[in-house]
């Protein structure tokens, strides 16, 4: 207690010590030694009626338009770069001072231009330590409205990879929910909520991960004439992660050309609620979630390589896929990439979908795309053994991002600045 106090006490803060703990089950006040009141512990915390509220289990989308081939892959990716989820926030982040106590490490903002979108940001908060902080975060609410167990799954594990992507560690982080609800009286909407909160328990439990706070924000619905409007059922969440030692933070942007590109997880068929469907305008699939039983080891690999001073850029692969991912990757880093898609590893797959649609553009979990140097990829691959990881192609200095198939036709050809301007543009007139 002492040495609490003096804690309080060097920082000018008041702090008194007022009571203490006993076995009595009773919470008794004083006040100057007179007793002001007393109440039995069981009738605070039990004895008071509580509400009991119908739920129902949710409708799930079970619609399968499965993968329909992309017309013009060059110009989807571009669609998708411009979209407002996935296009430049610069414009709303510079107009905030997030430079506050000068302790940031890597921003949200970062490559050669401080244009990329970062995955986390990280803060060094004492000057005489090198141990740093990396803040995160998850969120779809196109998911909510198809599956909200999936979509509460995939926002955890994307507040995860987020904060693994930049050198958090995941086994030293913690999570924090944030529902935003429709009308949580009407049975369905509960019946949702419930959903999301059984995925917060299973998910959270599995990459051992605790939530430490939270807060929600439910009945966000209205009525507009006859129509009861409601937002999508969303969980985002928000992860604090130790990063051992900042001098190994990693951020997205392509850093020199020649090396290696991995692409780390599987590839499903899980494009239910993904921006690929939203610019095709189809309803239904498969929504993305975690493998709980590979994506905490997947987790634990990439942060053993990454303390290991092998990977010389990460990002994750999530809103757009892989296409989107290794565009904001080149335009970041001012250089081009050359990829294989075909190399990547993926699951197989029903006649009804388009393999290279798939591996474009489904945003499927727990995925990166990893910038390895030549001398470091025999020992970056020997961190994934029995884990899902490929090389799929090469940093160049051509400035362009060239996506190959099997065939080594090219999907898409395109150049950084045409992938900047798009991503740019996505706010303007």
């Amino acid at each position: 207690l002492a040495q609490l106090l003096a804690v309080f006490a060097a920082e000018g803060c008041e702090a008194t010590a007022i009571g203490t703990f006993t076995r009595t089950g009773q919470l008794r006040l004083y006040y100057d030694g007179v007793s002001v009141g007393e109440l039995d512990m069981h009738f605070l915390h039990e004895g008071t009626p509580r509400p009991v509220r119908k739920a129902v289990r949710p409708r799930i989308d079970t619609r399968d338009p499965g993968c329909p081939p992309c017309a013009d892959a060059k110009a989807m990716l571009l669609a998708l770069l411009a979209g407002p989820n996935i296009a430049s926030k610069e414009w709303i982040v510079r107009q905030y001072d997030h430079e506050v106590q000068g302790t940031a490490v890597a921003q949200a903002l970062c490559g050669e231009r401080d244009d990329g979108p970062g995955d986390a940001a990280v803060l060094q908060p004492l000057a005489h330590s090198r141990r740093g902080i990396a803040l995160s975060n998850g969120a779809n609410p196109r998911y909510g409205l198809l599956d909200p167990y999936a979509m509460a799954s995939a926002a955890i594990d994307e507040a995860l990879r987020n904060a693994v992507a930049v050198g958090g560690d995941p086994e030293r982080t913690a999570i924090l929910d944030n529902f935003s609800w429709g009308n949580c009286a009407k049975p369905e909407q509960l019946g949702a909520l419930v959903e999301a909160s059984r995925a917060c328990y299973a998910t959270a439990l599995a990459f051992g991960t605790p939530f430490i706070s939270g807060k929600d924000s439910l009945n966000n619905e209205f009525r507009s004439g006859t129509e009861s409007v409601a937002i999508p059922p969303t969980l985002y969440v928000s992860a604090l992660s130790i990063v051992p030692d900042v001098a190994r933070v990693v951020t997205m942007d392509a850093k020199q050309a020649g090396n290696a590109v991995y692409q780390v997880g599987m590839t499903h068929a899980e494009l239910g609620g993904s921006h690929y469907f939203g610019e095709l305008e189809l309803e239904g699939g498969r929504v993305p979630r975690p493998d709980l039983a590979l994506a905490p080891r997947a987790l634990r690999a990439l942060h053993a390589a990454m303390r290991a001073g092998l990977v010389a850029s990460c990002h994750d692969l999530s809103e757009g896929g892989l296409a989107v991912a290794a565009a904001e990757m080149a335009f970041s880093g001012e250089l081009g990439l050359e990829i294989d898609i075909s190399q990547a590893a993926c699951a197989q797959l029903a006649a009804n979908c388009d393999a290279r649609a798939v591996l474009l553009f489904s945003e499927s979990c727990t995925r990166f795309l990893v910038e390895v140097a030549a001398p470091h990829t025999a020992a970056f691959e020997r961190c994934f053994i029995d884990l899902d990881c490929a090389r799929i192609g090469t940093t160049t200095s051509a400035r362009r991002l060239v996506l190959r198939d099997a065939d080594a036709t090219a999907v898409i050809d395109v150049s950084i600045d045409d992938l900047r301007a798009a991503h740019q543009g996505g706010f303007q007139g």
